[in-house]
């Protein structure tokens, strides 16, 4: 067990405008979940119902050609439900999340220490003339190859100060809720595109061992050279999964007319990460930004595994004696019984080894 006070007066409603939560109505289980996880970490939430991809027509498809899984379909247009009445109600930011998700309990201090990172990356150093970035491949990459040297959260550059977001003022789209995200290497897609500045936080101890890191890409941290409880920040590409991510005004519009309005072949996931790597909508690499390990992680609740998911609501039959959520050491939705009754005490889903 660990001790600490996380929960003050500083939420991530004071950083976006407004906070959705993507979820079926039938599904009162989760509703009822992310509910109380808002309610104790003092986040307000606003539902967007989910979409059942029967329920959508072909010809509410645009450029229809053949069509993907009802599930991928119904995700996508619930999404874009979401983004829809972003760009109606000019909302300047908003935060959309899925109605499975967890976070650490500590996460104010997470996307504080995210908001640092992300002003490394993309503000311009402090005093610089004609101003440029501490990453040398932003925001256009010099050529496909070059990998800028990693930047020590521990000895962040000292840039100007964002007029407009905590995050910076040139941020697009926050990824901070995935299974699994690509740090961009020259192998990766687009290379003349994305920026490759990593910000790395060692000895973060929000951030479980390496033997615990659970991803669609599950050997990232080794790959890089990563040790036990190093996060890194850095641009979003060939993304896993929408578990949450922010996006600005101009951002929603553009997602209007390029994820929206254009052919829906694949699954949301994808179509955001090729928007964001510069593929998608005409536009050159569009700043979105990510943290690896995420910051928003599925929860899995106790019981039968067919319920994990509505994309694909039958492809396990067993039954899970334990509910767990991926990469979150002080769990919000597995320490609710703690929050409630006022404690400090909290439990460590993945203690160190």
């Amino acid at each position: 067990m660990s001790s600490m006070k996380h929960l003050g007066s500083v939420t991530p409603c004071d950083i976006f405008e407004k906070i959705f939560v993507i979820s079926l109505p039938s599904r009162t289980d989760r509703r009822d979940g992310i509910a109380l996880a808002a309610a104790v970490s003092n986040i307000k939430i606003n539902f967007i119902d989910g979409v059942r991809g029967d329920e959508v027509p072909d010809k509410a498809i645009p450029k229809f050609k053949n069509r993907v899984k009802d599930g991928e379909i119904g995700c996508w247009r619930a999404h874009m439900n979401a983004i829809q009445q972003i760009v109606r109600e000019n909302i300047s930011s908003a935060l959309i999340m899925e109605d499975d998700v967890d976070w650490d309990i500590r996460v104010k201090e997470q996307l504080y220490d995210f908001a640092r990172s992300s002003n490394a990356l993309t503000q311009p150093l402090i005093n610089s003339y004609p101003p440029k970035s501490a990453d040398s491949t932003y925001p256009i990459p010099p050529d496909a190859k070059t990998i800028p040297t990693d930047i020590f959260f521990d000895s962040l550059p000292s840039t100007a100060l964002p007029e407009h977001s905590p995050y910076g003022d040139s941020w697009g789209l926050l990824w901070i809720g995935h299974q699994g995200m690509n740090i961009p290497t020259p192998d990766s897609q687009s290379p003349e595109k994305i920026p490759r500045g990593r910000i790395v936080r060692t000895s973060d101890n929000t951030v479980p061992q390496i033997q615990h890191l659970k991803s669609f890409y599950n050997d990232w941290a080794e790959n890089f050279g990563y040790k036990n409880h190093t996060r890194v920040a850095h641009h979003a590409t060939r993304a896993i999964g929408t578990a949450g991510y922010a996006v600005t005004q101009a951002t929603a519009r553009k997602l209007l007319h390029a994820i929206a309005l254009d052919e829906v072949n694949e699954g949301l996931d994808h179509m955001l990460s090729e928007y964001c790597e510069g593929r998608k909508g005409g536009w050159k690499h569009a700043d979105c930004l990510t943290t690896n390990p995420a910051l928003f992680n599925r929860h899995r609740s106790a019981g039968w595994m067919g319920a994990d998911g509505d994309i694909q609501s039958d492809y396990e039959t067993d039954f899970r004696e334990k509910a767990v959520t991926d990469n979150v050491r002080w769990s919000t939705r597995l320490n609710m019984e703690i929050l409630l009754e006022g404690g400090t005490e909290f439990a460590d889903q993945w203690p160190d080894e």
